[in-house]
């Protein structure tokens, strides 16, 4: 009978030390939702969560660093749209192309496979007959081809045509004219530019932005701007 009784004694210590353990592990469970919660209300509100070694915490901003460090393009140019060419401003559409190539890491063997993808209309027609008279072509002589075919103004003296340059319709076609044959002059002087731009404006335009002591590009043309907005409106 004595035995019995300790047999029980110590099946119900074996019990309560059950539920005790079985209290505690419920409890860290509570304790780690309470903590999840908090942590995805944070990044709902867009608050700092912090970090620390213990939990194992990332932010946002520490992918980024070790993309970086890893040599990796940040997550910002993964949606950047290869730019489409159908045939009008070649030259401008191979510069925004290099940059596209440079920002993606695009390599040298893969370019080519790039610009398929980035022609439409007429400028697509052009290349699948350029394509089978040239056999595997490079990157740089499809550059020079496609200015010729759809541009071939861009391959004669640029800073000729610059110079022969006036306007014709508004102020911001001449602008859109005149930047496209300046971008392609590299390192020309602020003054050259200021004088050559003043010279193609038409005589009215040009009459009243002359009173204005105008130093840089910038500022003349959002003066001949303005200057023609008046003229339009009087």
């Amino acid at each position: 009978m004595d035995g019995l009784e300790k047999l029980l004694q110590e099946m119900a210590q074996d019990r309560d030390k059950t539920d005790n353990e079985n209290h505690d592990r419920f409890q860290r469970i509570e304790d780690l939702l309470r903590g999840v919660s908090g942590l995805v209300e944070k990044i709902s509100l867009g608050e700092p969560t912090g970090q620390s070694s213990s939990t194992g915490h990332f932010r946002p901003h520490d992918r980024q660093k070790e993309e970086t460090d890893m040599g990796l393009c940040p997550s910002r140019w993964r949606k950047l749209d290869i730019p489409v060419f159908v045939g009008e401003e070649a030259y401008g559409w191979t510069n925004r192309l290099e940059r596209y190539f440079r920002l993606k890491a695009v390599s040298e063997e893969e370019k080519m496979q790039a610009v398929m993808v980035a022609l439409e209309g007429k400028a697509l027609n052009w290349f699948q007959w350029w394509e089978t008279c040239h056999q595997t072509p490079s990157w740089e002589e499809f550059k020079v081809a496609v200015v010729r075919r759809f541009q071939p103004t861009m391959l004669r003296n640029p800073f000729e045509i610059l110079i022969g340059l006036s306007q014709n319709g508004t102020v911001d076609e001449y602008i859109e004219q005149f930047e496209m044959y300046a971008g392609f002059l590299k390192g020309i002087e602020q003054e050259y530019l200021v004088g050559i731009f003043l010279n193609g404006l038409k005589d009215d335009i040009k009459a009243e932005v002359k009173l204005y002591d105008l130093a840089t590009l910038a500022d003349l043309m959002l003066k001949a701007q303005m200057v023609e907005e008046k003229i339009r409106v009087h």
